[in-house]
């Protein structure tokens, strides 16, 4: 019945199940959800987890079959209850993903938990794989309101088009899988993501704010990186990529020097249509070129964010740029395209303070 044994994680001590198959180690770890049907509680320390690794592998073949069953059993009990998940196919998918999966344990416990997020998912939305595709919007749809980063939602949509896949080979039926985000509902992902994945709207970051902070960034690069935050309102990605000289270029637009970025996530786009370009306009802006030039920039940790400003995130400095460019007397229009937005829509959205209100002069009435 194989062997049990504990090694150290990256966070705590993990759980390794190891049997031998036609000679070849096969070494799968143990879902944490599953640990008391073997005896063990993620309270432990790693070292009691070890100690009760070893009492089960001192334990008799009977005995350690019969426990292991039951570990078996109350890993299949974490399949989700839904009328949409029909209970015994979601057991074989659940062994088959485990069977067909390449890669250390870890991986393999992974992939287990995007399965789990996925049959939540679709028990919450109430959709058969037959109709995955035509609901694409709605799944996209998910993954903003529960704040899913890009990266995730493709691996969430991969195993949700393997159990589609799944299921219409066992029905014989056909299914069409769901596509990975691109274009603006992919910008829309991306944007609603911060780096610590907590899905809170950022306060501005304002030019006045940074340099309210600036003693408290003593990390080198952390001002310098905010400071292209603010005054060209890029995206976190978009602002490391500048390290990278192909990200970037500057032309002569009228006369004005103007920033070139290239969106590299814009795979929805030719690469020569994949370039936003930014006037540069201030002389804050024009400084903004000398830091990329110096490359004297670094993103600031999450905990650094936290500690020095309060509900300002590294989205803060591009949050507030509508209303700085606004100040500088810009249009909404323009300031849309810098953004690298599809629309105007999508930046009065989700850019636009409700207390910026904008009007024009009231003018007199010509006397008759």
């Amino acid at each position: 019945m194989g062997t049990f044994y504990v090694n150290k994680g990256r966070r705590s001590w993990r759980l390794i199940h190891e049997t031998y198959q036609d000679g070849k180690r096969i070494a799968k770890q143990v879902p944490r959800e599953a640990f008391n049907g073997f005896g063990f509680s993620i309270n432990m320390s790693i070292e009691e987890a070890k100690r009760r690794a070893k009492e089960l592998n001192q334990k008799g073949r009977l005995e350690r079959a019969k426990e292991v069953e039951q570990a078996r059993r109350a890993i299949r009990s974490l399949i989700v209850e839904s009328v949409y998940l029909p209970a015994y196919l979601a057991n074989d998918f659940t062994q088959h993903l485990d069977d067909n999966s390449f890669g250390i344990a870890a991986h393999k416990e992974r992939l287990q938990s995007h399965w789990r997020y996925v049959q939540k998912m679709v028990a919450k939305l109430e959709i058969e794989p037959k109709d995955f595709y035509k609901n694409a919007n709605k799944i996209y749809r998910y993954f903003i309101e529960d704040g899913l980063s890009v990266d995730y939602s493709n691996k969430i949509i991969r195993v949700l088009n393997m159990w589609g896949s799944f299921v219409s080979e066992r029905s014989q039926s056909f299914f069409r899988e769901v596509a990975f985000p691109r274009g603006s509902i992919r910008e829309r992902i991306a944007d609603n993501q911060d780096t610590n994945g907590v899905r809170t709207k950022s306060k501005p970051l304002t030019p006045e704010l940074l340099e309210e902070k600036r003693r408290k960034l003593t990390v080198p690069g952390n001002y310098e990186w905010l400071f292209l935050s603010v005054w060209l309102g890029l995206r976190p990605w978009e602002i490391d990529s500048l390290h990278d000289s192909k990200s970037s270029k500057v032309i002569i637009v009228r006369g004005i020097t103007t920033l070139g970025v290239y969106q590299s996530k814009l795979i929805a786009l030719p690469k020569d249509q994949r370039w936003k370009f930014i006037p540069l306009l201030t002389k804050q802006q024009q400084e903004c070129l000398e830091i990329i030039r110096s490359g004297g920039f670094k993103r600031p940790l999450y905990k650094t964010m936290s500690a020095i400003f309060d509900g300002v995130t590294l989205y803060g400095g591009r949050i507030g740029f509508l209303r700085l460019m606004r100040s500088f007397g810009q249009q909404k229009v323009n300031v849309s395209k810098w953004l690298g937005h599809t629309n105007l829509r999508r930046t009065i959205e989700d850019y636009e303070e409700f207390d910026d209100v904008q009007f024009d002069p009231i003018k007199k009435p010509k006397a008759s």
